[in-house]
């Protein structure tokens, strides 16, 4: 088996399709695909059992994303793994293009390649480019942009480096790469090949906010005071989107919610909120435009 692709999913019934299809789409031999149900409530379980045996099934009570991964590599006949996320979905040649990349350099771990954002009023993007395959430095610096859903790793690899950390509720891929960077170099597909449905940026704040703390631990455990540009960059990211929320909260007359969200701001990042300009103009709409605007410089958060 040359490759197998990984689709974990919760309660993701009106996207999976779509996923799973983009997949089995891949124009490439040896090739599989296992879908895992992390405890889904909806509609999930019947749409996967649906398709029969053109993909594997896998099915747990729910545990996230990252303790979904790692049971189905375990199970995987692949020598390549590729992940996919259930509410993204892959372009052709996304397999193929990852594969000859691997297969051309064995000093490669893993490959990937550039994302087309689908914002969630079904617009899409210009592709966010990425422009060389990082250093491990580099990964130290911001983290890179590297997307589970646009990334094939070598199973030899991704065995070696443990997987995906259990530990860590968010930011297990970035984890992941820099283990992954230790053991080998990245190849850099220059097409963007997939789709990636992007969150509203004021909401970044709220879901990978709690999982900076275990993962900058994680990470210092590990390699020093190196990564500490990457923890100061994404304490960035997640202040300007508490910042990004309260105004939001502020423009709809919730002006103690949108006190308490730049209070978080504050304790979260408190060089970026003097950037900033922590004062009363700071809802003006001119600096809106400054804080929503962050958002194009602010695509690092990933899971």
């Amino acid at each position: 088996m040359r490759v197998s692709t990984i689709i974990p999913t919760y309660n993701s019934e009106s996207t999976l399709a779509q996923a799973i299809d983009s997949a089995l789409a891949q124009e490439i031999d040896g090739h599989e695909v296992i879908v895992v149900n992390d405890g889904s409530t909806d509609g999930t379980a019947a749409l996967i059992a649906g398709y029969g045996n053109r993909i594997r099934q896998m099915e747990h009570p729910n545990r996230g994303f990252t303790r979904s991964r790692n049971p189905a590599a375990a199970i995987a006949q692949g020598e390549y793994l590729a992940f996919l996320d259930a509410d993204d979905l892959w372009l052709p040649g996304r397999l193929e293009l990852t594969c000859a990349a691997l297969d051309r350099n064995p000093y490669a771990t893993l490959a990937f390649g550039d994302v087309i954002p689908l914002h969630e009023d079904g617009s899409r993007g210009a592709p966010w480019v990425v422009g060389r395959a990082p250093s491990l430095s580099d990964l130290f610096m911001r983290g890179w942009r590297i997307y589970p859903s646009a990334v094939t790793i070598r199973r030899s690899a991704f065995v070696a480096c443990g997987g995906f950390n259990e530990q860590l509720t968010n930011f297990s891929d970035m984890y992941l790469w820099m283990c992954a960077r230790e053991l080998g170099v990245f190849e850099y597909i220059t097409e963007p090949l997939t789709i990636y449905r992007t969150l509203e940026f004021s909401r970044v704040g709220d879901k990978y906010g709690g999982g900076r703390k275990a993962f900058t631990r994680a990470v210092r455990n590990r390699y020093g005071r190196a990564v500490r540009p990457l923890a100061a960059e994404m304490d960035r990211v997640l202040a300007s989107s508490l910042v990004a929320k309260a105004v939001m909260q502020r423009d709809r007359g919730e002006i103690l919610p949108a006190c308490r969200t730049l209070v978080r701001a504050t304790w979260r990042s408190p060089r970026y909120l003097l950037q900033c300009g922590l004062v009363p103009h700071l809802f003006g709409r001119a600096n809106r435009r400054r804080v929503i605007g962050t958002s194009s410089t602010s695509q690092g958060v990933e899971e």
